[in-house]
Parts: structure tokens; sequence; C-alpha cells
């Protein structure tokens, strides 16, 4: 009977990261858990090599990251830590490529943040 429940949940969980992958990949996101059962489940999939982690906190499947090119890869990233950080406001190369300006590829390989912290307000 354990067997069975463990079983049960193991698919329940599979299925889950599969469905929070795929609407990450719908929105051209990396996917950012938002709850430590998620991130723990994706920490279980990068041992299988079936699922590759980006950046800190952002997940991809393996395949689907080895199919983007560089530009892709940086917009991912940023929309995944958008969700994360919404109140991150991006900049540099990273701002560029995500209003659709043409950045090389060598200078996208970091993530630029120009404000960590609280939103401004209006006034």
């Amino acid at each position: 009977m354990i067997s069975q429940i463990g079983g049960l949940m193991h698919r329940f969980v599979t299925e889950r990261i599969v469905s929070l992958l795929t609407e990450a990949e719908a929105r051209q996101s990396c996917l950012a858990p938002l709850n430590r059962a998620d991130k723990s489940a994706l920490q279980k999939y990068l041992r299988s090599d079936l699922v590759r982690s980006p950046h800190r906190s952002l997940y991809a499947r393996t395949d689907t990251w080895s199919s983007l090119s560089p530009n892709d890869r940086a917009l991912w990233m940023a929309r995944g830590l958008h969700t994360l950080h919404p109140e991150w406001v991006f900049s540099f190369y990273t701002a560029a490529a995500l209003h659709g300006l043409y950045v090389p590829n060598r200078l996208l390989n970091q993530i630029h943040v120009a404000h960590i912290g609280p939103t401004c307000q209006k006034s």
C-alpha cells in the first residue's frame, strides 16, 4: 500500500513539473518555481539531465534550452527572473534584448539589473 501511494505521489509530482515546464515554455520563459516543493522536485530532475538550471532558481527542459539561441536564452532567463522578482528593472544589454534590439551573443552572458528593491512610487 505504501509503495502504491509513493508511486501515485511520484506520478503526481512528475505531472505537475511537466505541466509547470510546459506553461513556462508557452510564455517563452524559464520556470521559476514559487514554492519549496516544486523547487525540490526540480532539483531531483536536474540529476537526471532532463532539466537544467541556467541561472539560480530557474529551470528549463534540457532539450528545449539546447534549441534556444543565445538571445532567446537571455530573454527566457529575464522573464523567469521577473516572475521571481517583479520589482527588478532590467538594464543594459538585457533591456535592449527585451526591447527586441540586436545584441551580440557575447554580450548576453549575464543578466543586467538596474534596480533591485521596492518599486518606485508615482508622485
